[in-house]
């Protein structure tokens, strides 16, 4: 097996069964160690990788990974504002007769 089927393989795995966008998208693209990086290390060899199947599959999955983490983030903050309206706030009925 080649190199670049290796790397290729090792970047379906990684599209398979990462669930972290922020990271995925790391491995993948971050010079000099993303395994798209190491892929590309020439200009003429960049131009062929991001056209491929691979690239568009990878570029989709890092996507709605980090649509579902943005989803995910608003509706925890809708819930910690529920939470932090309806605790009381220690202290601030004395802070409010001292002044």
């Amino acid at each position: 097996m080649t190199e670049r089927e290796t790397l290729e393989n090792e970047i379906r795995h990684l599209v398979a069964t990462a669930t972290d966008g922020t990271i995925l998208s790391n491995l993948l693209f971050s010079p000099p160690n993303g395994l798209f990086s190491r892929l590309g290390v020439t200009r003429e060899l960049r131009e062929e990788i991001v056209k491929s199947e691979l690239f568009r599959v990878a570029q989709d999955r890092i996507h709605d990974l980090l649509d579902i983490e943005a989803e995910c983030y608003a509706q925890a903050r809708v819930e910690i504002e529920r939470q932090a309206q309806a605790r009381p706030i220690r202290g601030l009925a004395e802070l409010a007769t001292t002044h």
